[in-house]
């Protein structure tokens, strides 16, 4: 899928395709069409811009033959359907923006409630959770997490790096001086917004639930942790989105722990335990229409 326009007919010019992209790639002045700008082509085909618009105005191409296009991008097949689960599962978005409003502790409790209830290998149960639930506990870990990427970010702000990263991610159809200049200004630009706030790693989130493995753990059962935490997870993610919540699984907290200790203590985690998953959660504040098209999906029947 690659955004090719927008409908000047059908376009509100509201703006909403530009906020909620979260590669900056969509240009937008108050009372003009949008632009979409990807010189280095680094869009990763998200669809957030196509699902958040309100009158359908994103165009796209499907990018797949013609003998692909019908099966992936029927994509309101079950919009109408009775069945829940299905709606849940084709409407999810990652929501990075939320409602100031707090999410309620038995709404938290039948979350985890759900949670616990995953199957996990051998049914070892192997995972411990933690809620935080006080926005002020939440600015915390986001401070902490932007603090470390920032470090890093500042670090490897270096004409070596960028040497490198342009040969990495050359595209053809760029020089590599062009190509150069752009890693480098993203890169600066990227330190400029974490460094004044208006990059948010948590995106101001009312709540967020940590998964952590238990420090003693047999060695035998280490390769199952990681799965278990993900269908733990991903079941209180669907319980959340039932219940009219946002999410968003946030890699970068995950990584920022497991790298930094002190950032676990700082939030209460006792550091010997592993993070093996986390994800915000609060009320939107943005409106998804539509589900984007997926696709292609490679299938071989073994029969």
């Amino acid at each position: 899928m690659k955004i090719t326009g927008f409908d000047e007919q059908k376009c509100t010019k509201c703006g909403l395709c530009s906020k909620d992209c979260m590669a900056d790639l969509i240009d937008f002045q108050k009372g003009n069409l949008p632009v979409f700008n990807d010189p280095l082509e680094i869009c990763i085909q998200c669809g957030h811009c196509i699902a958040v618009c309100p009158t359908n105005a994103i165009q796209y191409d499907l990018l797949a033959p013609d003998s692909e296009r019908e099966y992936f991008s029927g994509i309101d097949h079950y919009s109408d359907s009775e069945n829940g689960i299905l709606k849940t599962l084709l409407n999810r978005r990652s929501v990075r923006f939320y409602q100031t409003k707090s999410v309620d502790k038995k709404v938290l409790e039948q979350i985890i409630d759900t949670m616990g209830r995953a199957p996990t290998a051998s049914n070892k149960q192997n995972r411990n959770f933690y809620i935080l639930s006080n926005p002020e506990l939440v600015k915390r870990l986001e401070k902490k997490v932007s603090s470390f990427f920032l470090f890093l970010l500042k670090l490897s702000d270096q004409p070596v790096i960028h040497f490198f990263k342009t040969i990495f991610f050359r595209k053809r159809q760029f020089s590599f001086g062009d190509q150069y200049s752009k890693i480098k200004q993203n890169h600066q630009k990227m330190i400029n917004k974490i460094g004044n706030q208006s990059y948010q790693f948590l995106f101001n989130a009312p709540a967020a639930i940590i998964i952590t493995a238990p420090p003693k753990i047999p060695s035998n059962y280490h390769f199952f942790l990681k799965p278990d935490a993900y269908t733990c997870a991903f079941q209180g993610i669907l319980t959340a989105e039932s219940l009219g919540l946002g999410t968003c699984w946030i890699g970068f907290a995950e990584i920022a722990m497991e790298k930094n200790r002190k950032i676990k203590k700082a939030i209460g985690i006792p550091v010997h335990e592993q993070i093996l998953a986390v994800f915000t959660l609060g009320y939107p504040a943005v409106s998804y229409h539509r589900a984007p098209p997926r696709g292609p999906v490679k299938i071989k029947w073994l029969d």
